[in-house]
Formats: structure tokens, C-alpha cells, sequence
């Protein structure tokens, strides 16, 4: 969120609690994101802080939507094997720079 958010009037001057408003815009923004929308989080999460406070969207809206649910990327290593011994491993095909090294060395008559 951008600092300048905090600081518009509407925000200053809203009755509820704050912590809240910004769990519910953080919720808002989370779930828009997850339905596809292409803008970043941040301003996801300030126009659905503008939102809460102006009174467009309700506290019982935002909880009515199941909280999307985060996704962890698998860890993949940083170094992939391709030799493996276990069964149903495969062997490469040798690389074409030996038969060019071969076709080199050959003598001329």
C-alpha cells in the first residue's frame, strides 16, 4: 500500500477499527487477484481499502467470499541430474562433438 493512501481524509476519519480495514482491504485485494485481475496486489489492495471506507463494500461482502487460497510453488533444485540409475532411467545419445573429433583425425593417403 502506498503511504499516501493512509493519509486520504476517508481513512483518517474512519470510526472502525483500523486493523480490521486493513485485514478486509488486504482479504479484497487478495481475492481480486485470485479471479484474474492483471493489476499488482498494491493497488488491488488501495482501491479496495477506497472502497471499504467509502462504504461500497461491506465487512459481511468481503467475508461472504471464501479467502483464496495461496498456492506454494514446488522447490525445484537448482541443478537437475539427467543421469539416474533407478529403474526406468534412460541413457543419452552420445554427443556429436566425439564423431566430429573421429572424423578429424583421420589421415590423409
Amino acid at each position: 500500500m502506498t503511504q499516501d493512501m493512509f493519509l486520504h481524509p476517508k481513512v483518517l476519519d474512519y470510526q472502525g477499527d483500523k486493523y480490521q480495514l486493513i485485514r478486509l482491504a488486504m482479504r479484497w485485494g487478495r481475492t481480486l487477484k485470485a479471479r484474474g485481475t492483471p493489476e499488482p496486489l498494491a493497488s488491488l489492495v488501495d482501491k479496495s481499502l477506497i472502497e471499504i471506507v467509502e462504504g461500497r463494500l461491506t465487512m459481511e461482502e468481503v467475508l461472504a467470499v471464501p479467502a483464496p487460497v495461496i498456492v506454494e510453488a514446488e522447490e525445484t533444485p537448482d541443478v537437475a541430474s539427467v543421469v539416474d540409475d533407478g529403474p526406468g532411467s534412460r541413457t543419452l545419445p552420445p554427443d556429436d562433438e566425439e564423431e566430429t573429433d573421429k572424423k578429424k583425425t583421420k589421415k590423409k593417403k
